[in-house]
């Protein structure tokens, strides 16, 4: 009887360590697209003409540092002061941004604008709108998909 309640005890054990890891799988970052795979998305969404997907690729790689994402500049995040007397609240907090990371988020935003300009004069006023809808929400959650939810 021993055993058999033992037995029992570990298949549970480790079907919710096994529901637990697949949970956390679910709620890594989303992984950010190149620019191929955006332009393949775009085809087929889209219904692009062979013209479009020409000037599109040529704009891509016009603006090829605009779709790099975050961790383009080397992958290191600013550095904290770390000697300074500090609780583990203060760790936690984001570090404040310099003149020059001002000056760089700026710059970026000017050239997505500058992006988005330009691919509105390739793509049909259709085409546009539902390339704004594909795009997703800055700090928004992803949607989780109905299947997860049942």
């Amino acid at each position: 009887m021993k055993k058999v309640i033992l037995t029992l005890l570990a298949v549970m054990t480790m079907s919710f360590a096994m529901a637990q890891s697949t949970d956390n799988a679910n709620r890594q970052a989303p992984k950010h697209m190149t620019s191929e795979q955006k332009l393949e998305q775009m085809k087929t969404t889209l219904s692009l003409s062979d013209e479009q997907v020409a000037k599109i690729k040529v704009l891509n790689a016009k603006y090829a540092d605009v779709f790099k994402g975050p961790g383009a500049n080397g992958g290191q995040p600013p550095k904290r002061d770390n000697n300074s007397a500090s609780s583990s609240e203060d760790n936690n907090k984001r570090p404040e941004m310099n003149a020059e990371m001002k000056a760089q988020m700026e710059k970026m935003m000017m050239q997505r604008k500058a992006y988005e300009t330009e691919l509105k004069g390739i793509l049909s006023d259709s085409q546009y709108a539902a390339y704004q809808k594909m795009q997703p929400q800055r700090g928004q959650r992803p949607q989780k998909r109905q299947s997860e939810n049942e």
